[in-house]
């Protein structure tokens, strides 16, 4: 590819829990999502991390013909706006990790309990036949948002 000798290119790889692989360019979809066969154990002093290289051992047409400028892994499948975020270089961007930590235990109790009732009325909503993605709550609820915004009488009059 030469398209990317002047300007750096995001690549992220997110692996779900559920074996779902998505790859990302510059913060958007690159491809289709696909089912991995399964989960793969990595243990400790085990087991190896390579950038730059298709497979082990290194050598031949495996090696990237490139450079990596930064490299990060998390310990869970970053979301599609957790991933914009990191490609856009918005450093505003907190983990819930780091929000989690900075709450009281009744707060992170509370948090707790929302997202329980979270998974709980997804449950209901599937077993009433309506499937929807998890993401596909966060837009309708910015959508909806965004919507009483520009309803607000304020907005209206503005020419």
């Amino acid at each position: 590819e030469t398209a990317v000798v002047k300007t750096p290119v995001h690549i992220a790889i997110t692996y779900a829990r559920d074996g779902t692989i998505q790859i990302f360019r510059n913060g958007k979809p690159y491809g289709d999502s696909y089912k991995s066969s399964g989960t793969v154990e990595f243990k400790a002093n085990e087991s190896v991390i390579c950038f730059g290289i298709r497979h082990t051992p290194a050598g031949g047409n495996r090696m990237l013909a490139g450079r990596i400028l930064d490299a990060q892994i998390y310990n869970q499948a970053l979301t599609a706006d957790q991933i914009v975020a990191l490609a856009s270089g918005n450093s505003d961007f907190i983990p819930e990790k780091l929000v989690m930590a900075a709450l009281t235990m009744q707060q992170q109790q509370m948090v707790a309990n929302l997202q329980q009732a979270v998974v709980s009325n997804r449950d209901t909503l599937s077993s009433l036949g309506a499937d929807i993605a998890p993401q596909e709550f966060e837009t309708r609820a910015w959508q909806d948002f965004a919507q009483s915004l520009f309803n607000f009488k304020e907005f209206i009059f503005i020419r």
